[in-house]
């Protein structure tokens, strides 16, 4: 299973280039498969999703007992400064995230500071998914209803795979 937010392609079992995202699940041999994430809440921006995207941008952005919370490129200006009026964050080494849907990725030295540079607003990815999973306050009434489009897409590949051993 990949995000839909890179250019994933692979070898299928007739050892083609695939690109993930152009096809529902691709077979690559010996009971294997792969696919993209399917793109969720009729999101336009399906090159970019990954699977925080699965939530709503009100979940996405909810912030924990510290105020930190999950930003989105578009939330920022290309020079990093926020769009909201209040301009009250500043992001740094996001460039490539401005003016998309793509979450700021902590995980990789790109964060939120206040608009003095100070400070450290931005949350990162593991630490959401731990704040749904052990039910933090504000974290524990998300929907997940959007998965089940990763659950169906599963079992289409279970019963593909069912259907090749049977003679």
């Amino acid at each position: 299973m990949f995000d839909r937010d890179s250019n994933t392609k692979l070898k299928d079992l007739h050892n083609e280039r695939t690109e993930l995202n152009k096809v529902e699940y691709i077979k690559m041999g010996n009971t294997i498969y792969a696919f993209a994430i399917p793109v969720p809440h009729n999101r336009s921006e399906e090159d970019q999703i990954s699977i925080e995207h699965y939530f709503t941008d009100e979940e996405i952005k909810t912030p924990n007992k510290e105020g930190q919370r999950l930003f989105l490129g578009n939330e920022f200006y290309k020079n990093g400064n926020c769009i909201d009026e209040n301009g009250d964050y500043n992001y740094i080494n996001a460039r490539n995230c401005f003016n998309t849907i793509k979450i700021i990725e902590h995980e990789q030295k790109a964060y939120v500071t206040d608009k003095k540079g100070e400070g450290n607003y931005s949350l990162s990815k593991q630490r959401f998914a731990e704040a749904i999973r052990d039910d933090h306050e504000g974290f524990n009434n998300f929907d997940f209803s959007e998965f089940n489009k990763i659950f169906e897409i599963i079992r289409k590949i279970i019963i593909d795979s069912k259907s090749d051993h049977t003679d």
